[in-house]
């Protein structure tokens, strides 16, 4: 009987760590940042723009990022270089992180493309993301007009 229970209380703090990570994953690897810049690939003057994220949509920026769910997402490689969306996160003196998006902005990368081409080189075909919904690519649009 009582290994019923230390069984049943096992599985339970399993669960719950489960749920934990997966809902706390992202807030706690993007943190706070303190600034942030964003490169992306602009269609109509077939180039890269760079912004500077401002105080404000920083804080939006970083509240988007905190709703991103793990996920598991297949990518070949590709060549380096060639995210449509590369954000650097800054940390006051620590080192800056940065985050690409892949699968047309829905997939957050902890990494830039030569990361993940690296990662496919070294041949990982499965790779550890964040699922966003469509708020960021509302968020890119919105500040890149």
């Amino acid at each position: 009987m009582k290994l019923k229970h230390i069984s049943a209380i096992v599985a339970l703090c399993c669960l719950l760590v489960g749920v934990v990570g997966y809902f706390a994953t992202y807030p706690l690897m993007i943190g706070s940042p303190t600034g942030a810049e964003i490169k992306y690939w602009d269609d109509e003057q077939s180039c890269y723009r760079y912004v500077t994220v401002t105080g404000e949509q920083l804080t939006r920026l970083t509240d988007i990022l905190w709703q991103a769910r793990p996920t598991v997402f297949l990518h070949e490689y590709e060549g380096i270089g060639n995210e449509a969306v590369l954000m650097t996160l800054y940390y006051g003196e620590a080192k800056p992180r940065k985050f690409s998006l892949w699968s047309f902005n829905s997939i957050l990368y902890a990494g830039d493309s030569e990361d993940l081409s690296m990662s496919c080189m070294y041949g990982d075909l499965l790779h550890f993301g964040g699922y966003m919904q469509t708020d960021i690519v509302e968020f890119l649009q919105q500040e890149n007009n």
